[in-house]
């Protein structure tokens, strides 16, 4: 998401690089608690980026400049991927029911921010299909 917040380019940039500053905050908040957890429960947490990277089932986004259209792609896949895992670990862990907790209220956050990306994909497409009737009708006028 941080990525995409830097590399954004476009009519929807700034909207775009905000909302991506804010998930990015989510997903800082939500891995630290998770550590933290771990810890709690007396499990190591790694916060070495190569250990993070390896164990990642995401692939490395490219080191280019993004348009809204495939950031918005991107990471609407990424984050249902990343809300699957989210609500299967719910189901893991209802045996502790603090941590599940904790999943659930995560989960919540990370699906509203999809819920946000979704609407912005299906506004884009929405707002690609006003620009062609226009042109069509502009074209018969």
């Amino acid at each position: 998401f941080k990525h995409c917040h830097w590399n954004a380019i476009g009519k929807m940039f700034k909207p775009l690089h905000d909302f991506l500053d804010e998930v990015h905050g989510t997903l800082v908040e939500t891995s630290d608690d998770i550590a933290e957890r771990m810890v709690a429960l007396d499990y190591p947490a790694s916060g070495l980026i190569s250990q993070i990277a390896a164990q990642s089932a995401m692939s490395a986004l490219p080191l280019k400049f993004l348009t809204a259209e495939t950031i918005v792609d991107e990471l609407t896949t990424r984050l249902s991927k990343l809300t699957a895992m989210f609500n299967k670990a719910i189901k893991d862990t209802e045996s502790d029911p603090v941590t599940s907790n904790m999943v659930q209220d995560m989960t919540h956050e990370l699906e509203k921010h999809l819920w946000m990306l979704r609407r912005q994909k299906g506004d884009s497409v929405e707002a690609q299909k006003v620009a062609a009737a226009r042109a069509l009708n502009q074209l018969f006028n």
